[in-house]
């Protein structure tokens, strides 16, 4: 038997709902689960389709300013906007198109890191009092903050029964081309003396390949292996990002090392390595990053894998060898039950 109930019941009857006040109705029906479903897929489509009628209006970009990068010469910068203002078949001709542009203009100039991220950028219609325009030309202008030109950073370091001072400087966009130099120094108990210098800058104005040149000299003692070491080296790398934005680097580098200072206790093998040895190799590393935080992943995986060749064929020097090694990290996310979405608990093992 269908039970029905009364105003103090639990429910009503179908009928009484015909007679009941059509405002509450139409309330009960907008707080339906289905209803605010089918109101929000209706409302997407609107977007949608409001984005594809605006991404085809006809546009092109009558005259470009940047502003703000005071230090930085204006042929560095033509190469990154150049594609924005060309004439040729390839130059946006609508707001899609131009907004693609300016996106890639804008991440080309936060790569370059001698900007603050995420430039402003303001549109605004040309004026048509000048004859060369047309009503599809639009001013842009991009208003760009530079980084410090100068960091320097010094501290000292207490541990492991050692004791040192380091100070360390950083030089940006010395020639107005995004160049930067680093400088380092440090001097201690055990490592008497360490210096280094990095000599950086993007080749051809693009962020996603660079060139550089780094020197380096340290002097160190080590007692627990009853020996002194001195190094001195240099380098050159140039590093590019492929279309899978996986970094790749094919590296030179020649060192010249001396073991001396041989205390009693020293074995055999660190006695027959004394003396100057130079290092003349090649390298070539090879990086892919997925995962979805470097320092605290919840998911995906990261390789990085490197392989080394010294004093084989015209690399010359006194030592010859081939060197590979391969570094494997992932994370794994573990659901919780009762918990929707990630629980921020993972498994991972690098």
């Amino acid at each position: 038997m269908a039970a029905n109930f009364g105003p103090g019941g639990q429910g009503l009857d179908p009928f009484d709902k015909l007679n009941a006040d059509a405002g509450s109705l139409h309330q009960e029906a907008l707080s339906q689960p289905e209803f605010k479903y089918a109101q929000d897929a209706a409302t997407e489509r609107r977007v949608a389709q409001l984005m594809v009628d605006q991404v085809s209006i006809p546009m092109t970009i009558n005259e470009l300013r940047v502003h703000g990068a005071t230090n930085t010469r204006r042929s560095f910068l033509d190469p990154v906007l150049a594609p924005l203002v060309s004439k040729g078949p390839e130059s946006p001709s609508n707001l899609g198109e131009v907004v693609a542009g300016l996106q890639i203009a804008s991440a080309k100039l936060s790569g370059l890191q001698i900007f603050q991220p995420n430039p402003e950028i303001f549109l605004a219609s040309s004026q048509q009092t000048d004859p060369s325009t047309t009503p599809t030309d639009v001013d842009v202008d991009i208003k760009l903050r530079e980084l410090s030109r100068f960091k320097l950073q010094t501290g000292t370091d207490v541990g492991n029964g050692e004791g040192s001072a380091y100070g360390s400087l950083l030089w940006r966009n010395i020639f107005g081309g995004a160049e930067t130099l680093s400088l380092n120094a440090k001097a201690g108990t055990r490592t008497r003396s360490a210096y280094s210098a990095n000599l950086s800058a993007p080749v051809l104005s693009n962020p996603d390949m660079r060139i550089s040149l780094e020197a380096l000299s340290s002097a160190a003692e080590k007692p627990w292996a009853s020996h002194e070491e001195v190094m001195k080296g240099s380098s050159l790398r140039f590093s590019w990002l492929d279309s899978n934005r996986d970094t790749h680097s094919v590296e030179y580098n020649g060192a010249w090392r001396q073991v001396t200072g041989l205390g009693a206790g020293a074995s055999p093998t660190i006695r027959a390595d004394a003396g100057d040895t130079i290092k003349s190799a090649i390298k070539h590393t090879f990086y892919r990053e997925r995962r979805d935080n470097p320092q605290l992943p919840q998911s995906g995986y990261m390789i990085r894998s490197g392989l080394e060749f010294a004093g084989i064929g015209p690399l010359g020097g006194d030592v010859a060898f081939s060197k590979g090694d391969v570094e494997l990290g992932g994370a794994v996310p573990i659901p919780l039950p009762g918990i929707a979405g990630r629980s921020g608990v993972s498994i991972g093992e690098v």
